[in-house]
């Protein structure tokens, strides 16, 4: 099936609308990591070129918006990698209402263990790291709802990867809800969107 360019920019636009939180949310959370120069830095990757923030995106990236264990790189280096993903359990009964749900964000910091240790500050580099996402995401407002820590937690692989796991709580509107049922206050009718026809 070919698309036409039109539907190729439909597409590529969900990062952008309400109706699924997965990738509108993803697409935050790369602009926020991408954003941050010292997580680019301290994931201490010497194939990618930490003055083009994007380079550390993708397939054969440091940062990955997928959970998957990362190839062995042969290099003196290793390679260290920052996954993500996003799950959603259904509605939240914190509030009450069939128009919130309850979501994690979960990154996952793996670190090679032949460069386990960031000569800058003599930390763990999954430590580090860690750290600075929990600085970039942790109590911030960055979907309309404040972010909560709920585990830090490290642990190694089959591999030689040593990893940490952060994950953070989310309460957020369901996909689709925010066009259609604007103000959360029933009776202010001066935000309310009409449903966006599809």
């Amino acid at each position: 099936m070919a698309l036409t360019d039109e539907e190729k920019l439909s597409i590529a636009n969900l990062k952008f609308v309400d109706d699924d939180n997965n990738i509108r949310y993803k697409y935050k959370i790369k602009q926020k990591l991408r954003d941050n120069e010292y997580i680019i830095h301290f994931l201490h990757r010497d194939d990618l070129d930490e003055d083009d923030p994007d380079s550390y995106f993708g397939s054969g990236g440091a940062i990955r918006d997928y959970f998957l264990l990362p190839e062995t790189i042969t290099t003196d280096q290793g390679g260290n990698f920052i996954c993500f993903d996003i799950s959603w359990d259904g509605n939240s009964s914190r509030f009450g209402s069939e128009h919130m749900q309850y979501g994690q964000i979960i990154f996952y910091v793996l670190c090679d263990g032949r460069d386990l240790y960031d000569a800058e500050t003599g930390l763990a580099r999954h430590d580090l790291l860690a750290a600075l996402i929990k600085k970039e995401f942790a109590n911030s407002n960055l979907f309309g709802c404040r972010l909560e820590c709920s585990i830090d937690r490290p642990t190694s692989t089959d591999t030689n990867y040593i990893l940490r796991t952060i994950t953070f709580n989310i309460n957020a509107l369901r996909a689709g809800r925010l066009e259609s049922y604007g103000s959360r206050n029933p009776n202010d009718t001066r935000n309310v969107i009409n449903e966006v026809k599809h």
